[in-house]
């Protein structure tokens, strides 16, 4: 998605800012029951129809997927990479209708975020 210039319309839809907030406001929670200097932490937030009618372009749209959250804080700073993984199936997408054709492939994208 970065790639191709939609990573920021990503990031800003609102299921994502939600999936963001939550996930984070689980870190802050283990943080402040941890006893350790250090922590990591990892947890998934599933996004459903990421996509639909959110993204800035038209002719982009998104099915559910997962976003995953990697961190590592420490000295009150944590350091995130969040990777959403989706898969593209098929090109149009019409209720009830099968369209033959096209090439499916995963879609990846990573991003790096700190509080």
């Amino acid at each position: 998605m970065g790639d191709v210039g939609l990573g920021e319309d990503f990031k800003n839809t609102p299921q994502v800012k939600k999936a963001e907030a939550g996930l984070k406001l689980f870190l802050k929670l283990k943080l402040r029951t941890s006893e350790n200097d250090t922590v990591l932490f990892q947890d998934t937030f599933f996004l459903h129809d990421v996509g639909n009618n959110n993204m800035a372009n038209p002719l982009f749209s998104l099915g559910s997927g997962w976003l995953n959250m990697d961190a590592i804080c420490s000295g009150g700073s944590c350091d995130m990479r969040f990777h959403y993984s989706d898969y593209f199936r098929e090109p149009l997408d019409i209720k009830n209708i099968e369209v033959r054709g096209g090439t499916p492939y995963p879609i990846n994208y990573y991003y790096d975020d700190s509080m």
